[in-house]
């Protein structure tokens, strides 16, 4: 129960992240003139962030769901004896796709780009990439 615990926990956790991104769209689409460099810079850093955000979430659904695959035929007595067993399996919980939908709705709410990426294994989860 306490692991069922920890992985809806970590769902809540992607849906606040984007949930501060929302906040910090809002704060600067009210309170900095869209014509102005910084609107420009910290609203393109936002999208860039999010779309980084996306492109990862889908990349741990794929791999999740690969392992998922793996498992799926073995005995259910392996799954709790065996370290290397997705645990979302066990528990059916997803928490990937609701952010990824989260994501997608926040972009289409205030009309932004949604791009696909290639994400830079250096990046840091907090790092956003400067606009030219």
């Amino acid at each position: 129960m306490a692991t069922e615990n920890k992985l809806h926990g970590l769902a809540d956790i992607r849906l606040h992240i984007v949930e501060e991104y929302a906040n910090i769209i809002v704060l600067i689409k009210e309170s900095i003139p869209d014509n102005e460099s910084v609107y420009i810079h910290f609203l393109d850093g936002c999208i860039s962030k999010l779309n980084q955000e996306r492109e990862r979430l889908m990349r741990l659904r794929r791999m999740r769901k690969s392992i998922m695959e793996f498992w799926k035929d073995k005995p259910k007595s392996e799954w709790t004896t065996n370290s290397d067993i997705d645990l979302y399996y066990r528990f059916d919980i997803d928490p990937e796709s609701e952010a990824i939908r989260e994501i997608e709705s926040l972009f289409q709410r205030f009309d932004m780009p949604i791009t696909t990426i290639d994400l830079d294994s250096h990046l840091s989860d907090f790092e956003i990439t400067p606009t030219p």
